[in-house]
Formats: structure tokens, C-alpha cells, sequence
């Protein structure tokens, strides 16, 4: 997973997706609960300008964190324009989405950090 995602502008917005007002301040109410933070785009510095003020919180794993090692990409951790709330997946996050990607056939190719990004993505749509 390289973490970051953004539909190109001339696409259109997938059925019940929120968009942006014209405006840079996001209305409270049009906010997305919360957006993960996957290390690529912390390390690309990609998406952040479109992903400021889109959610009442950003969460990450310590294991992404983890994974921002060069000068570079920790200058881009420390300028997020957000605060980054470090959380950890639940026992049955990691479960519930191990038992998927085995499924699906992904679970070879997914690391360890992948895997609690996705668990924490399932601990937060509940």
C-alpha cells in the first residue's frame, strides 16, 4: 500500500462521496469522521493540500511512524498541516481483516504495518 489517494479532478465523485466547497474551510457537518494516514503519503507529501480541514481527525499506527526514517520524510511528518492521532487496531481489527485478506488472496503481499492500517480502518467504521 503506498497510503496515498486522490481521484483525479475530471473524475467523478463516487456515489455518496463528500465533497469540497469552493471554500478551503470544510463545513463541521460535510467532515469525514476521520482519514487514516498511510506512510507513502507522508513520504510522497502527496494529497495533504485536498486532505486538510476534510476530517474532524487523522489517525495513523505507530508502525507507520515507524516507517518514516529519512530526513526528508520526517520533515514532511512534523509539517502535516494536522495533528496525527497515533492510535492502535484492536485484536479483532487485525483478525476481521486478516480473515478478509486471506479471502481475497492479499494476505502474502500485505506487511504487518499494511495490515494495522487496514485494522484500524475497520476499528473506525464500526
Amino acid at each position: 500500500m503506498d497510503g496515498s489517494w486522490s481521484a483525479p479532478s475530471s473524475a467523478p465523485s463516487p456515489a455518496g462521496a463528500k465533497t469540497q466547497p469552493e471554500s478551503k474551510e470544510v463545513e463541521e457537518d460535510k467532515k469525514y469522521h476521520a482519514l487514516i494516514v498511510d506512510s507513502g503519503a507522508i513520504i510522497k507529501h502527496s494529497g495533504f493540500s485536498t486532505l486538510h480541514n476534510s476530517a474532524s481527525k487523522y489517525c495513523t499506527t505507530q508502525g507507520v511512524i515507524d516507517e518514516i526514517r529519512d530526513s526528508k520524510a520526517r520533515h514532511h511528518l512534523d509539517s502535516l498541516p494536522f495533528q496525527l492521532d497515533v492510535r492502535e487496531p484492536s485484536p479483532d481489527g487485525i483478525a476481521k481483516v486478516v480473515e478478509f485478506s486471506k479471502k481475497t488472496g492479499d494476505y502474502a503481499s500485505l506487511s504487518i504495518v499494511d495490515l494495522q492500517v487496514l485494522a484500524l480502518l475497520y476499528d473506525l467504521g464500526m
